[in-house]
């Protein structure tokens, strides 16, 4: 048997790293030109008085003693590709917060932007009224789950998945969008016959979009948010927090980022925005109920300490619309405070909460908003994909859609109130009283 040499494969990208770094440490021989170009008059220059070191240290320097203004610089609006045809040219610049915002400091960045106070658990209202699922209603779950994630007949391109490297070729399937939609189609459903006839008078008002405009201390900024729903009642859900309790918020304390602002992460400012508020549900008669959002971005990694703080946020600009919609200024204290309930879903993960708009002022220290939370987001399945042709879910969670009847079951009693005055009316007209 004859004896061959072993041959080793070679990185050609490692070994062209480390051959410039080998070659570039290599020092410079003296070959006395400097001395004999002194000789002859000529003078020498050293190269680092006037080339720049290829990695400078970084330069130390003290903290500012404040914040500086980020409004100060306008943004050039004649660049931006999100403007619409109703922008309209201001001499104020404003910042635009949008659904693709993303506080980079989580919760504690979207307490000092709405001046809110957090409480993580449900409110005790919301957990009472959050019994268990029985066995028919699990397997109606189930089956709606995979009728939007897998049975839906709809085949649309699907967006881009970007690998380094690879060129990944494109899928066609269900769009999040749809499959978030229809979930909560048939999750609003069960939801309604598992309340009886009690919710017969809520309305549900799809793709809406809410904006307001509020003075922060750097300026003005507008909250501007597209919700998936708006339930909405014809009574006002009660207050979560007694007086006293919103009186003590002032002594709680807030976050501190310092010397990061809340404004951080946000777009630059704007001098041509839309600056007309509008609610989602403009009719003065109904009161906001639940929120829904769904974020449909499949490319965007989200954590979940921002997916956390993203609810708050929805949940306190849906709040401050209604109270503007129904005439408040930013200075006011409500003494009727705005209540309503947040659904924030990114496929299987679900966030839930109940905000309760006690200002609309966000420097006031006096008192301050409220916002119960989960702790945590939940997720409502870990997987739904097809195994061996057929159609699977793994991993249900119950314990969210209990959690939801506690939420849609909230402000029933008064409505239940309501519908037994309007029927002794319709009675007592029917007898001629």
């Amino acid at each position: 048997m004859r004896g061959t040499a072993v041959l080793r494969r070679q990185n050609i990208g490692h070994m062209f790293k480390v051959f410039w770094l080998s070659k570039g440490r290599r020092r410079i021989p003296e070959t006395g030109a400097a001395q004999l170009l002194a000789a002859r008059g000529i003078q020498v220059v050293d190269p680092n008085e006037i080339i720049s070191p290829p990695y400078p240290k970084p330069t130390k320097f003290d903290l500012p003693p404040h914040i500086p203004n980020y409004l100060g610089v306008p943004r050039d609006w004649t660049a931006d590709k999100t403007r619409t045809e109703d922008d309209t040219e201001h001499a104020d610049p404003c910042l635009i917060f949008t659904n693709h915002f993303r506080p980079v400091m989580g919760i504690p960045q979207t307490q000092l932007l709405t001046n809110t106070v957090l409480r993580h658990s449900l409110p005790a209202t919301v957990l009472d009224m959050a019994t268990p699922t029985t066995l028919e209603e699990d397997e109606r779950m189930k089956q709606a789950i995979m009728n939007a994630h897998l049975l839906d007949t709809t085949q649309r391109k699907l967006p881009k998945i970007q690998k380094i490297g690879r060129n990944e070729r494109r899928k066609y399937g269900i769009p999040l969008s749809r499959s978030n939609k229809t979930l909560t189609y048939q999750l609003l459903l069960l939801l309604d016959q598992l309340c009886g006839g009690s919710t017969i008078d809520r309305t549900l008002v799809e793709d809406t979009i809410t904006r307001v405009v509020l003075t922060h201390p750097e300026g003005l900024v507008q909250f501007q948010h597209r919700a998936a729903f708006i339930i909405s009642s014809p009574s006002p859900l009660p207050r979560m927090a007694a007086l006293e309790e919103v009186a003590g918020t002032a002594q709680e304390d807030m976050p501190d980022l310092y010397p990061v602002s809340p404004l951080v992460s946000v777009l630059p400012p704007r001098l041509r925005y839309n600056a007309q508020e509008q609610y989602g549900v403009p009719v003065k008669q109904l009161y906001p109920h639940t929120i829904v959002i769904h974020n449909n971005s499949s490319w965007d990694k989200i954590v979940e300490e921002q997916f956390m703080g993203m609810s708050l946020l929805f949940a306190f600009s849906h709040a401050a619309a209604y109270a503007k919609f129904m005439g408040k200024s930013d200075k006011d204290l409500l003494n009727d405070p705005v209540v309503l309930q947040i659904i924030h879903c990114n496929r299987q993960q679900y966030h839930l909460g109940v905000f309760q708009l006690n200002t609309l002022s966000l420097t006031n220290t006096d008192v301050r908003n409220l916002f119960w939370m989960e702790p945590q987001w939940r997720y409502l399945f870990s997987s739904c994909s097809f195994q061996a042709a057929a159609p699977t879910l793994e991993g249900y969670n119950s314990e969210i859609i209990s959690l939801l009847k506690g939420l849609h079951m909230q402000g029933m009693t008064r409505e239940e109130e309501r519908l037994q005055v309007v029927e002794e009316e319709k009675q007592d007209m029917g007898r001629g009283i």
